[in-house]
């Protein structure tokens, strides 16, 4: 159980820029001491974010971040991240809490638009 609600999937940039929005990776999230072989981390960065509260719903919210992106002028600067924070199991099923996450890369101050 431990595990299970820091579980997720990574889309590549690629897919995510096509809008072909497949998720080809599926991960868990270890604790700093925990090492599992093949484990990789995730870099670091400025990271556009939101929070779904159904997971029928991840397509539309990540069309959301898109347009975020897109008005703010701000660049898609790696792969997608879809996190399970939290599960529900209640009379209407199963119940998902998703962190979704875009980095970004910010304009620089003077560039345009």
């Amino acid at each position: 159980m431990e595990y299970f609600c820091d579980v997720g999937g990574i889309m590549q940039k690629a897919d995510l820029c096509s809008g072909s929005y497949v998720e080809s990776v599926l991960f868990i999230s270890l604790s700093d001491d925990g090492e599992l072989e093949g484990s990789s981390f995730l870099e670091s960065g400025i990271y556009l974010c939101m929070v779904c509260d159904k997971s029928e719903r991840e397509l539309e919210y990540i069309e959301a971040m898109r347009t975020e992106i897109d008005t703010r002028g701000y660049k898609i600067a790696g792969d997608y991240i879809c996190e399970v924070v939290d599960e529900f199991c209640g009379p209407e099923g199963r119940i998902w809490t998703l962190k979704l996450q875009i980095p970004v890369q910010l304009k620089k101050s003077g560039e345009p638009g």
